[in-house]
């Protein structure tokens, strides 16, 4: 009888797969973890000032071109002067922190400077296009 010499793996062999499969594992672990605490954010702040930000870039993209009819800038005024509404709902929580509460009163002002703008918006922007 023949008898086959079984070749035992080498133990640096089982500590690379070892490590390897620890390494994924913490990959993994550590991405599930970041995605939880992301989910638990509120990003309703965050979005109200980029809907605003990207209005607010029609608008200026729109006065660049010499587009100042009002079917070109008053549904992103429009949008701009609803969003003016939802500035301090945005930050409830943050109303009683430092850096908000220096803030703070610039939205009031801003929520007025939108419907004053109502009425003389179209000389105003004819005005600006030339």
């Amino acid at each position: 009888m023949s008898t086959v010499p079984v070749q035992k793996s080498s133990a640096a062999m089982r500590y690379l797969f070892l490590f390897l499969l620890g390494l994924v594992v913490g990959i993994v672990g550590a991405v599930m973890a970041m995605r939880a605490l992301d989910a638990r954010k509120d990003h309703y702040p965050e979005s109200v000032m980029h809907v605003m930000d990207a209005h607010a870039d029609v608008l200026k993209a729109n006065m660049e071109q010499n587009r100042c009819t009002a079917t070109d800038t008053l549904p992103q005024l429009q949008a701009l002067r609803m969003m003016a509404n939802d500035i301090e709902p945005a930050f409830g929580d943050l109303r009683e922190d430092a850096r908000f509460a220096r803030r703070r009163h610039c939205a009031g002002p801003y929520r007025r400077s939108m419907q004053g703008l109502s009425p003389g918006f179209p000389q105003l922007t004819n005005e600006l296009c030339q």
